[in-house]
């Protein structure tokens, strides 16, 4: 719906429209109020975009006082959204019970929003917030919360520092997340939740972890993202995440090197991206047992021009696959770097486009599979007319 009017009628939220389950308002640039549509029985699912007048919401939107019916307000709401609300600034209501079937709540591109969001949401799954940079705070009951996605909200850091002294921090809700993405957080120093999958992405100024490390012991799935100030992995990773599966790191150049504790004991799969630093302290994770699949992608850097030198891997006992990928200015592959390697079955390299040598000895005998693809000065190499190369890989199976 658009309206041109500055309030909607009262008609709007009354009984009589009781059989509506969609309500789609937009673009009512001139209203500067919303309609009481709380007591919509069987209302499911409402958006509320491009009202570039409403400063704030209230009582008025839940209930009509002059023909108040329902005891509690929008009983059956499951999807509300908010999107592109240039002016408005609070959310409040007196309405402690509103919104008790409430699953997915999206708020995006509000940038004056600064109200607290203090709502009891006992059944939300799903809270994304994007765009809302003076947001402060987040709901603080959210027992079945499974999704936070945050985006773009430079002082929500408030709700998600792990101050003992400010914010509320994560670890006060009493939920148990599946998975959180917060992304451009510009001040976040740390953080810690109950989860499965944790992704930090986007955080210039995320320096450390806690120093007692990140206790999650059901976290499986671990990644870090373009954190350029971050200058180490989290402590006592080894018995604090032990059910830990993945780990990928991109675009974090400060961490320079591994815990002496260790990596977790159950990881199988390990992603480095764009991190040069770490990639040169890589024989510094020790043995490990359970890592099987390892990727490093676009190390760039001048200095990276031979993988891979002896000794720069790691003793990994179980490790099968190993990709390598946009090395732009590698020129040689060191097969006597990957020879200890005596489980590794598949080896990819892709987008080197300056590689064109392999040098030492051959590669491991156990290889079953060799992808070189986007690499075409080396691909002409290990063709069985240039027999330069072809004695080093002419055990593998499937090349």
């Amino acid at each position: 719906m658009r309206y041109r009017g500055t309030r909607f009628s009262d008609w709007m939220g009354h009984s009589s429209c009781y059989n509506m389950t969609d309500v789609i308002l937009e673009s009512c640039s001139n209203c500067y109020i919303l309609p009481s549509l709380g007591e919509l029985p069987y209302l499911k699912s409402l958006k509320i975009l491009s009202f570039d007048t409403v400063e704030s919401i209230g009582d008025e939107f839940y209930k009509n006082n002059n023909d108040a019916f329902l005891e509690t307000t929008f009983p059956f709401l499951e999807k509300l959204r908010f999107g592109s609300m240039s002016c408005w600034e609070v959310w409040h209501s007196s309405e402690s019970y509103a919104f008790p079937q409430l699953r997915y709540l999206i708020i995006t591109d509000c940038p004056n929003l600064r109200g607290d969001l203090r709502h009891h949401l006992p059944v939300l799954k799903k809270l994304e917030i994007r765009k809302c940079p003076r947001l402060t705070d987040l709901p603080n009951q959210l027992p079945a919360l499974e999704t936070l996605e945050i985006n773009g909200c430079e002082q929500l850091v408030s709700s998600l520092r792990m101050s003992n002294s400010s914010g509320l921090g994560l670890q006060e809700f009493s939920i148990s997340l599946q998975p959180l993405f917060i992304k451009g957080c510009q001040l976040v120093e740390s953080m810690v939740c109950a989860l499965k999958n944790l992704t930090i992405s986007r955080c210039p100024n995320f320096v450390w972890f806690p120093t007692q490390g990140l206790t999650e012991p059901n976290l499986t799935y671990f990644s870090l993202n373009e954190c350029p100030m971050l200058m180490s992995l989290p402590t006592h990773m080894n018995t604090l995440l032990p059910k830990l599966q993945l780990l990928s790191i991109r675009d974090c150049p400060q961490i320079n090197g591994f815990l002496q504790e260790g990596l977790p004991p159950n990881l199988d799969a390990f992603n480095i991206l764009k991190c040069e630093n770490l990639l040169m302290c890589l024989s510094l994770m020790g043995v490990h047992e359970g890592l099987t699949c390892l990727s490093i992608v676009d190390a760039s850097s001048e200095s990276v021009n031979s993988f891979s030198k002896e000794g720069l891997l790691p003793q990994l006992p179980s490790f099968s696959n190993l990709k390598l990928c946009a090395f732009e200015t590698m020129e040689t592959l060191n097969c006597n770097g990957i020879l200890h390697l005596t489980s590794l079955q598949v080896l990819r390299i892709r987008s080197c486009p300056k590689l064109n040598n392999m040098v030492g000895e051959r590669l491991p005998s156990s290889l079953l599979k060799l992808e070189i693809s986007d690499t075409p000065l080396l691909e002409q190499q290990c063709n069985k007319i240039h027999p330069q190369n072809w004695h080093k890989i002419s055990h593998i199976p499937s090349i």
